[in-house]
């Protein structure tokens, strides 16, 4: 057909075009179609998010302002109660166990030395006490022996007055008239002097027998002295003193020694050394971490999810976790904390994100180390 053969009416018209503009949106648009579907069939309908395993921590922290000398551990080793961690050391502490060592000692001396002059005084006031006891007891002999001999006189002299009166009147039963003898003024003489010799032989016993009361006091009095001298003599020289400074210095030397004792950081429970925040060298303060210890066998994991989705969650919501490796297991939601980490300001569009915790729920989770990232996914 030659040009003369076109309508005239069609001779202008250009050929039709797609724009460039539209094919890349709807390109955009099947991509994004595509990868939604694909999400969609491998999560099962489910969201996912991010998660890091985390364990029950027990962190040890310093007592006390030390000096780290040694760490013994290392991060992932297993240890049982009383296993020891670190080994801390307090210079001051070190010097003042030093000196009370050094005051111990010269407190045994000391107390050495005035147990000798102790000893030495109980033996002289012993010597002088034995001897004044002596002294009391041949008194008390002496005075017993001469106060019974004064009874036996007046015993005597008891006896004479009465044989005197019983012949007085044995003679005037037998003679009815009364001899000149019996009547003579001699008869009244010896009667009365026997009556004389009698009382002062009575008053001199009884003298006697207090003064014998007298000297047994007495020698209660000493022996109870000698009984007391021991314990009079110590502390005259203070023996009893120095023990008593003894007795306090030995009490806070073992303080001083049962604080470098808890200078030894030992494990208090099962587990796997984590982080250790310190190495040796360093200075540490009261309340200051030191090492901290992961439960293996109680294990949790922390989810990563926005405030707007956590919302619709509640504890013991079941989700599903992918482990490295493709490894698959169940968890529950056991806490949601009620407040949220503050999103980044620098990125546009984020949102908050609060740690929900989940805890182990069906097949064991696979042994990884803490801290992995886990996916966490939660049905729609």
């Amino acid at each position: 057909m030659s040009s003369n053969d076109v309508p005239s009416g069609c001779a202008n018209v250009p050929a039709p075009r797609v724009s460039s503009r539209r094919l890349l949106i709807l390109c955009a648009a099947s991509l994004a179609a595509g990868i939604g579907a694909a999400k969609l069939l491998d999560g099962r309908g489910s969201v996912s998010y991010s998660g890091t395993l985390r364990s029950l921590t027990t962190t040890i922290t310093a007592e006390r302002a030390t000096r780290i000398q040694e760490v013994v551990l290392i991060p992932g080793q297993r240890v049982v109660p009383g296993d020891k961690l670190a080994q801390l050391t307090d210079d001051q502490l070190l010097a003042q166990i030093a000196n009370q060592r050094r005051e111990l000692v010269e407190l045994t001396a000391d107390l050495k030395r005035v147990q000798a002059k102790a000893d030495v005084e109980l033996e002289w006031r012993k010597r002088e006490l034995n001897g004044e006891i002596f002294q009391t007891q041949m008194k008390v002999s002496t005075v017993t022996q001469e106060r019974t001999s004064r009874q036996v006189e007046q015993l005597a002299w008891q006896d004479y007055l009465k044989n005197l009166q019983g012949s007085s009147e044995l003679t005037e039963a037998i003679l009815p008239v009364r001899s000149v003898a019996v009547d003579s003024p001699f008869a009244d003489e010896r009667r009365l002097q026997a009556i004389l010799k009698e009382d002062a032989a009575a008053v001199a016993a009884e003298a006697l027998t207090a003064q014998l009361a007298l000297c047994e006091q007495q020698l209660d009095r000493l022996r109870k002295l000698e009984q007391e001298l021991p314990d009079k003599v110590r502390v005259s020289a203070g023996v009893n003193l120095v023990e008593t400074r003894i007795e306090r210095a030995r009490e806070e030397l073992s303080g001083l020694e049962r604080q470098c004792e808890a200078l030894s950081v030992v494990s208090p429970a099962h587990g796997i050394v984590g982080t250790i925040h310190h190495r040796p060298g360093d200075m540490v303060q009261p309340g200051d971490p030191l090492v901290e210890l992961l439960d293996d066998e109680r294990r949790h994991l922390i989810a990563y999810i926005p405030s707007s989705a956590a919302t619709k969650l509640q504890p013991g919501t079941r989700v599903e976790l992918v482990f490295p490796g493709n490894q698959r297991r169940i968890g529950l939601v056991s806490e949601i904390p009620p407040h949220a980490i503050p999103a980044d300001q620098r990125i546009p569009l984020t949102d908050s994100q609060v740690e929900v915790k989940v805890e182990p729920a069906g097949k064991l989770w696979p042994k990884l180390p803490v801290g992995s990232r886990v996916q966490v996914q939660v049905l729609q």
